[in-house]
């Protein structure tokens, strides 16, 4: 526990002398004269009372028995004050550095946040039931009052939103569509502005929902469905010729896929394959006669069997068909692809988030204004959370800390 060496004064604070109730300032002291109701109670020297809209300190005993209303001068300056528990609400509970304020029901110091504000938590009560605060009322500013400290100016005009901070957030999507989703960072301060959501298509089927944390920045990777891969036929299946051909990609780009059977019209030819961007042509075989040879067996496994045809696209037997008939002549352009479709609703990217251990120590999801959250969530660049605002309660703190650093470098602080 920091202690004040006996007899120092604190810089800017008058020096002490030790009353009941508290140590007031009396040197230099700013003071105010009350009216104090006649018959109200007698007051010692030194206690906390509030009286005609000012906060201060009793500078002498009264016995106010009277029975006419009798004057009394309280010290309302600011500086560091012993105060015995009888005026604590918390007594030992209180805290270095935190906030206190007047419970006029009571009479008491209170850590509950009130109108008037008193100051801060200097030293927790010893042993003794003695805390020690710095003493920091205003009687022209009820909430709350001026910074305790040099440091930090303007406290009185600061709003009570900037005491507590500002949390970061962020809305994405669209609230009419029924994707808006809002993102609240976890915790108040700018650090919260450091913190980015991305919604990405995966592009590729049957993808599931996922969400990744890397630092501060989080992906959602959209699920999709199988989509479907385009598809044709040549033959028949019940002529044992029937054969077909599904394109290797799901999506639309396989309803741009040719397949030409094509008769030589030539005796004697052998089976062979190009193909020509997204066309495969196959060259049927001949024989001497120049009718076509090629089985659906054989058409199948020279397109299966050539590199650039089976990137394109791999054929099967249509149904029962066996292949053991010759083909005909025959061209047939696949069709029927589609692409993957996004398979997430915003709902259910707010559930993945606020599921993932990493992601929801960063932020909180939720629907934005009426959003329902039943529509399909969309794509979304990538987006920072802003508006985020330090606590000004933290930064009182460190302002207070650093006034102990200050005091026991030169001498008026001894720490234990």
């Amino acid at each position: 526990m920091r202690t004040l060496r006996t007899g120092s004064a604190i810089p800017g604070i008058a020096a002490e002398t030790e009353t009941q109730g508290a140590r007031v300032p009396v040197m230099g002291a700013e003071s105010v004269v009350v009216s104090v109701p006649a018959a109200s109670g007698a007051i010692t020297k030194g206690q906390p009372i509030y009286l005609d809209g000012f906060l201060g300190f009793a500078l002498f005993d009264l016995e106010n028995d009277d029975s006419d209303a009798q004057d009394l001068t309280i010290s309302i300056a600011r500086g560091i004050y012993e105060v015995e528990d009888a005026y604590l609400d918390t007594g030992g509970s209180m805290a270095k550095g935190d906030d206190l304020y007047w419970d006029s029901g009571a009479s008491k110091f209170t850590e509950t946040e009130g109108e008037i504000y008193a100051g801060v938590v200097y030293e927790a009560a010893d042993s003794n039931d003695v805390a020690r605060i710095y003493f920091d009322y205003d009687p022209d500013a009820y909430h709350p009052a001026q910074d305790p400290f040099p440091e930090i100016a303007n406290q009185a005009d600061v709003a009570q939103g900037d005491l507590d901070g500002e949390k970061a957030s962020v809305e994405i999507g669209v609230e009419g569509d029924n994707t808006g989703i809002t993102l609240e960072a976890h915790d108040a301060g700018t650090a919260g502005n450091d913190i980015t959501i991305t919604v990405v298509d995966p592009a590729t089927a049957s993808h599931a929902l996922a969400v990744a944390v890397v630092d501060t920045d989080i992906t959602v990777t959209l699920a999709t469905d199988a989509g479907t891969a385009a598809s044709g036929t040549t033959g028949v299946e019940g002529s044992n010729n029937g054969l077909t051909y599904t394109a290797d990609a799901v999506g639309t780009d396989g309803n741009d896929i040719w397949v030409v059977l094509e008769d030589p019209d030539d005796n004697d030819q052998s089976l062979s394959v190009d193909v020509e961007g997204n066309v495969i042509l196959v060259h049927l075989a001949t024989g001497g006669g120049g009718a076509i040879t090629s089985t659906g067996a054989e058409v199948l496994a020279a397109i299966n069997g050539d590199g650039d045809a089976s990137a394109l696209v791999t054929v099967t037997h249509t149904g029962a068909s066996t292949g053991a008939a010759a083909v005909t002549d025959e061209t047939v352009n696949l069709s029927g692809g589609v692409e993957p479709a996004e398979d997430s609703t915003a709902a259910k990217v707010i559930d993945a988030i606020n599921d993932d251990a990493d992601a929801v120590a960063l932020v909180t999801a939720s629907d934005t204004g009426d959003s329902t959250g039943a529509g399909a969530m969309p794509a979304v660049g990538e987006a920072s959370l802003a508006d985020g605002v330090d606590p000004q309660a933290e930064t009182n703190r460190q302002a207070i800390n650093a006034l102990y650093a200050a005091m026991e470098a030169v001498g008026l602080m001894a720490s234990s």
